[in-house]
């Protein structure tokens, strides 16, 4: 991209992004004979045709701005740092987009590390940016008519054009007054940036410029001017306070749009929140991120809904600290982590929960697309108290998403609605196309939460990297491959073992996963899995961490003089549509367990969530977490068939 620059006076008929300053009838001939814009020139072509002039002022004073005045030098002096030659330039000498992409999360960077001490305080006073795609917050202070502005993000490439931005407001001798006449839409053409930013950042940065704005005509006592209006969020909670209020998470996907429409329908007052989380803000500096189409999807199912308000929240710290972080840590110990029941329950509806409250804002209700159903206990099962929710699957067992919301409190389910809860997704879809969706055509996503198109794998090897070990027959002890880490592999696997496995080992497969020993890097492999050598391994475990839905665990459970007894459940070991059978018998304090399957499963691995559903119907009463003790009878009695030291 070359950009060429060329300042010009031009005349414009209407006000854009300028102040309003109050003038009668009788003026509007002396202010159009004095209205000018000043314009630049930008091609992004690089042939060194110009486009049409980008108008950059509105001059409202009987004195023109002339082309060398402060706020101009101090654009002209940004942009050509921004797009001087370097190592990034082309033979043409022109940079190319993705270096100066990563010049600007450089600046964002360098911008955050010097006024990180400096401007601490201002964190406190500054104002979110509406109609962002990151989380932006900015605070404008004056001192003799001399602007400094301050500000954070949460994502790399909006952290860099705060820097951007701050640089030319913050220029040598640029002044308030400048400021404010100063186009809001026009500084990125200016800057030569317009090209490479989506739409959604170019508007970010005008309605950055906006702000700030707004803020120094309230340092400078301007109440004159285009002060910032209440959110379309309060603006439609005001218009319609007595309908039940409902905070909708909106993902792009035809499942919670159909939700969001359905709650309309009946009746409630909704705004809908999609939320931005970790592992995608890392990737925005690469300049397409996968969650901005979701967010352009989300924008659009709003306008179609007749303008429901959209508000974008970033949870990435949340995220890093809630499941990202558990995800590592269960994986570096071998076991088998489920992101996606974290995600639900300590984020969606843990952290976003918590935001909201913390925000002051007063919802009844937090909605999400999921394939659940949920029920108030039956008023004579709690006379005088509050009623407890039930939680129950879908009748749809493909999608039935009951076995991801199985670590939900009493005090989350109590907030919670899942409009789509009762239907199946193919009615799902037809309501889709009789709203008329602009996604209603939209493919469902894949994979985990927090990943979007990366593959778990690679999640894995950017943290964990490799440690080899092992790779030992578990009948008898003979070391037949070498892994890369125990993190790449869970029990029951076949597909892709081979490839760490020595040829000669293969020609005897197909071999399965059948335990790992975190504690010596091993992982246990056999290819007579599904032989009676295996069968105890297959069908009885233990679990810990054992919770009930209702808090309380099943009365059967417990026999009349206090002793834990056998209960029949219907269970499901992993997502999906297949149901087993077997029982549970507590021990101890409760929150731990027997369970035999009257089936063998295809892989039971430590750290794998086991849901517990009534047997007499659809409800889900608790879950709990496959022990390492599994690990540890498996390894033990192997020890003594082959007669070594695993």
């Amino acid at each position: 991209m070359q950009v060429a620059t060329a300042w010009s006076l031009a005349s414009a008929p209407g006000l854009v992004g300028g102040p309003r300053h109050r003038y009668h009838p009788s003026q509007s001939t002396h202010h159009a004979q004095h209205r000018h814009r000043y314009s630049t020139r930008v091609s992004s072509t690089g042939d060194g045709d110009e486009d049409d002039p980008i108008p950059l002022f509105v001059d409202y004073t009987q004195s023109r701005i002339p082309p060398n005045e402060p706020l101009l030098r101090s654009i002209d002096r940004v942009k050509n740092s921004l797009l001087e030659a370097s190592n990034d330039t082309s033979a043409g000498g022109a940079i190319n987009n993705d270096a100066l992409l990563r010049r600007i999360v450089q600046k964002g960077i360098s911008f955050q590390q010097a006024n990180r001490e400096k401007h601490r305080d201002d964190e406190y006073e500054m104002q979110r940016v509406p109609g962002c795609i990151a989380t932006v917050l900015v605070r404008a202070t004056l001192s003799r008519n001399i602007v400094t502005i301050s500000g954070k993000s949460d994502a790399l490439l909006s952290g860099g054009l705060i820097a951007i931005v701050a640089d030319v407001l913050s220029g040598v001798d640029v002044t308030a007054h400048e400021i404010l006449q100063l186009d809001a839409n026009s500084l990125t053409s200016a800057l030569g940036l317009k090209p490479i930013l989506n739409t959604g950042r170019n508007d970010g940065v005008a309605s950055m410029i906006r702000v700030i704005q707004d803020q120094i005509r309230s340092l400078l006592g301007d109440s004159s001017g285009n002060t910032i209006q209440p959110s379309s969020r309060d603006a439609i909670r005001n218009e319609t306070s007595d309908k039940p209020t409902v905070a909708m998470l909106l993902s792009g996907g035809v499942d919670s749009s159909v939700a969001l429409h359905l709650l309309l329908q009946q009746g409630y007052n909704v705004t809908a929140y999609y939320l931005r989380i970790w592992l995608e803000d890392e990737l925005a500096h690469l300049g397409e991120c996968p969650w901005e189409d979701d967010l352009h999807v989300c924008q659009e199912v709003c306008e179609h809904a007749g303008n429901v308000p959209l508000e974008t929240v970033s949870l990435g710290k949340e995220y890093r600290d809630r499941v990202v972080q558990y995800t590592i840590e269960e994986a570096q110990q071998g076991r088998t982590p489920n992101p996606d029941i974290m995600c639900n329950s300590r984020v969606k509806f843990g952290c976003f929960l918590e935001y909201i409250d913390q925000s002051g804002m007063k919802f009844d209700h937090v909605a999400s697309g999921h394939y659940a159903r949920l029920e108030d206990e039956p008023r004579e099962s709690s006379p005088g108290t509050t009623r407890a929710k039930r939680l129950f699957r879908a009748p749809d067992p493909v999608k039935d998403q009951s076995y991801f919301l199985c670590a939900l409190t009493q005090k989350q389910l109590s907030k919670v609605l899942f409009p789509i809860g009762q239907y199946k997704k193919s009615e799902v879809r037809q309501l889709a196309s009789e709203f008329n969706l602009p996604n209603r055509n939209r493919p469902d996503s894949q994979g985990l939460c927090f990943l979007g198109k990366v593959k778990f794998d690679e999640f894995l090897s950017s943290y964990l990297g490799s440690r080899p070990g092992d790779v030992v027959d578990a009948m008898n002890g003979e070391v037949i491959g070498k892994h890369n880490g125990l993190w790449y592999h869970t029990v029951g696997q076949r597909k892709g073992i081979g490839k760490v496995m020595f040829p000669l080992a293969t020609a005897h497969g197909p071999w399965y996963v059948v335990a790992k020993d975190q504690s010596k890097d091993v992982v246990y492999v056999s290819n007579r899995y599904d032989e009676d050598d295996f069968a105890k391994a297959r069908s009885e475990f233990e679990v810990e961490d054992v919770r009930w839905i209702s808090n309380q665990h099943p009365a059967q459970a417990m026999s009349s003089d206090g002793k834990w007894e056998v209960v029949r459940f219907d269970m499901k070991i992993r997502h999906g549509p297949k149901i087993v059978q077997g029982s549970l018998q507590l021990k101890g304090d409760g929150s731990s367990g027997n369970v035999k399957l009257d089936l063998k499963d295809g892989g039971l691995a430590p750290g794998q969530y086991v849901v517990f559903y009534s047997q007499t119907s659809d409800e889900v009463l608790g879950a709990g977490v496959i022990s390492e003790k599994h690990w540890a009878s498996f390894l033990k009695e192997y020890k003594q068939m082959v007669g070594s030291e695993l």
